[in-house]
């Protein structure tokens, strides 16, 4: 009889046991996707409309120039969403250049991403896909130079130094 016990409570015993073990999960045995390559830049935003800001006249009349640089912050419609000075020429010109850029149009930068397949039966471990033609927010740094010269002014606008915005800020 105690044979038959011991028998009895090591065949009931043996499941709960094996329970105690860790059992392997089906998520477990999934590896986590590599993550995706970050975005490229395909062509930077060009400006297509825009005036070029006034000269205050006092600072004109005192011959005093010099170059403002502003990071501006361009959407992926290509409308400007902020403006900061990362370079002052004083107040006055400041503000002039602040004000010209304010209206600014820009074709926005469009960029080459990348995504996972769509395709319902790509293994997992597929490459990704990459697209282009897709516009982005970006920044970049612009430079005008206020000049007095003997007989007009000069106020010649260039684009320098881009930068762009994805998650974060990218040089480029």
């Amino acid at each position: 009889m105690t044979r038959f016990l011991t028998t009895l409570a090591l065949l009931l015993a043996t499941p709960a046991l094996a329970q105690l073990e860790p059992q392997p999960r089906p998520d477990d045995e999934a590896v986590p996707p590599a993550p995706l390559p970050p975005p490229e830049l395909e062509s930077p935003p060009e400006l297509i409309a825009g005036a070029d800001p006034i000269y205050p006249p006092e600072a004109q009349a005192a011959g005093r120039g010099g170059d403002v640089v502003l990071r501006i912050v361009i959407d992926d419609e290509g409308l400007v969403e902020r403006l900061d000075v990362v370079q002052s020429a004083g107040v006055d010109l400041d503000w002039a250049a602040l004000g010209a850029a304010t209206n600014f149009v820009f074709a926005p930068a469009m960029f080459c991403v990348y995504a996972r397949p769509t395709d319902p039966g790509a293994p997992p471990d597929a490459a990704p896909e990459k697209r282009c033609g897709t516009p982005g927010k970006v920044a970049i740094d612009y430079k005008t130079s206020f000049q007095v010269t003997e007989q007009n002014v000069e106020v010649p606008v260039e684009p320098v130094d881009e930068r762009t915005l994805v998650e974060g800020m990218l040089n480029f």
